[in-house]
């Protein structure tokens, strides 16, 4: 019962990332760092866990800087290959636009 339980919120949780990603992906591509970034997740491997950790150690300072929710949604995408592997099909369908 208690794996259902967090499966569905694991499920919800990654369904409003999916927002707050594809704002990222835009942000991204306008800067010119779209095509970088997805090459960066896709070769980082295990780096990415790190990375994470290194936010989440920080993440009293970049609360204060981001908008709520962005900075737990960078952790969760970064310590999560799937959600890894969809922001960068985020980041790839937005370059075809």
């Amino acid at each position: 019962m208690v794996n259902v339980s967090i499966g569905l919120c694991y499920t919800v949780n990654m369904r409003s990332d999916r927002h707050i990603w594809q704002g990222w992906a835009q942000k991204l591509h306008s800067w010119g760092l779209g095509d970088w970034t997805a090459s960066l997740l896709e070769n980082a491997g295990p780096l990415t866990w790190l990375g994470a950790q290194v936010v989440y150690l920080g993440q009293p300072l970049l609360n204060q800087a981001a908008p709520n929710g962005q900075i737990q949604a960078l952790v969760e995408l970064l310590e999560d290959p799937e959600s890894a592997k969809t922001f960068i099909g985020m980041l790839r369908e937005e370059r075809s636009r």
